[in-house]
């Protein structure tokens, strides 16, 4: 008897279903040593007890449809699908084997399961997260993003909405019908009004933030970003003028798709670079934005204040 863990990754139903039916064709265009592995680890995962080969230790079965080994699936479909979470393996069941083989399979299993985990989190996802509002611009994202012409990269536009206003609604649809014409609609996600959870799970993903508002107040969205050690690539008017730090925390841009296009191409081209300028993004914004900097430069204003009246 053989005892090994299983690493698992949590997925939507519906997720789950869309790989369950590819396993045919990719098991055609796999060597039967690969597909017996595969096999064996998915019916791990989707079924309570495989066979009298295999049995898990506890008798309680999780959500269905953990099946890290063709989690590139999950980009495929993610336009459709509202599976949201981290690419990671989640957790691990264990298992008993009555059979060497069988313990070999799945620690072979968990190898793919870790390598393939590691290419799914370095595709090229760029962000915009802004209310679904025409002042926001959002137009301009989805055409610098279609001037890449890379197939490896995907964007991702959230934000706020409100299905009572008429102005979310078609607003909406038009940049959809963008996407359309642009011919990438389906490596572009739309995501209606996300919880912070979501917010701060796509920031962790992407490779770094578009905010495309020209003329905009200070916005609150390239701050966040800098602070989860993203750099921003934003139009180099209003707020973001204070804000973002141009060849050093992201790039400022006219608000033309072909310069916000040849940013995003420094990132994808080079993504370590994407890496060093995020952390100067978040050194930048604990130096110049966080609660102490805050508190020290009130506190200098009353002092000054409280100087002047006694001059």
């Amino acid at each position: 008897m053989s005892t090994v863990r299983l690493l698992t990754r949590r997925s939507s139903l519906i997720t789950s279903c869309m790989v369950f039916l590819s396993l045919p064709l990719l098991f055609a265009t796999c060597s039967p040593s690969i597909s017996s592995t595969l096999l064996i680890g998915c019916s791990a995962n989707l079924l309570p007890t495989c066979s009298n080969h295999l049995r898990r230790d506890s008798t309680i079965f999780s959500t269905i449809g953990a099946i890290p080994t063709l989690l590139y699936l999950h980009f495929l479909f993610c336009p459709y699908v509202s599976d949201r979470s981290s690419i990671s393996a989640s957790s691990s069941l264990p298992y008993v084997t009555n059979e060497t083989y069988i313990a070999i399979c799945i620690i072979l299993y968990n190898i793919l399961v870790l390598v393939l985990c590691c290419i799914c989190c370095c595709r090229l996802n760029f962000l915009s997260i802004n209310r679904f509002e025409r002042k926001k611009n959002i137009e301009l994202a989805i055409s610098a993003f279609a001037m890449l012409h890379s197939p490896e990269a995907s964007l991702t536009i959230a934000g706020g909405f409100d299905i009572r206003l008429k102005e979310n609604v078609e607003y909406l649809e038009e940049l959809k019908a963008l996407a359309e014409r642009e011919g990438v609609s389906n490596r572009i996600r739309f995501i209606t009004s996300c919880s912070t959870t979501e917010r701060n799970a796509l920031l962790s993903e992407c490779l770094c933030v578009i905010y495309t508002p020209k003329d905009e107040h200070f916005g609150i969205v390239p701050v966040e970003a800098m602070a989860a050690y993203k750099p921003v690539i934003a139009c180099n008017s209003g707020g973001p003028l204070e804000s973002v730090k141009n060849d050093e925390t992201g790039f400022l841009c006219d608000p033309i798709p072909e310069e916000f296009s040849s940013a995003m191409a420094k990132f994808i081209k080079d993504p370590k670079e994407a890496e060093r300028m995020g952390r100067e993004a978040r050194k930048h914004v604990v130096d110049s934005f966080s609660t102490h900097t805050f508190g020290q430069s009130l506190n200098r204003y009353i002092v000054d204040i409280h100087r002047g009246k006694e001059d």
